[in-house]
């Protein structure tokens, strides 16, 4: 987890079959203690439904749709 500057929040390292949606809850707790003032949260869009359903801790999870059009940013 970074924040606005990219600048590192909270970490997790797990094996490479994890999906990163099944370690936001940890990192996302983590955070939290050490950051207590956050009050926003911006997740793409694997993040989505219940995965940002369940990550609240009383926050605003905003979800980041990308563009329909493929060819934006290359």
């Amino acid at each position: 987890m970074v924040d606005t500057l990219g600048l590192m929040l909270a970490i997790s390292v797990t094996a490479a079959s994890v999906q990163d949606r099944a370690s936001a809850h940890p990192v996302m707790a983590d955070a939290m203690t050490k950051y207590p003032s956050l009050q926003t949260v911006s997740a793409d869009n694997g993040y989505a439904g219940r995965c940002a359903q369940t990550l609240t801790h009383d926050l605003n999870i905003e979800i980041v749709r990308h563009p329909r059009n493929a060819t934006v940013g290359r």
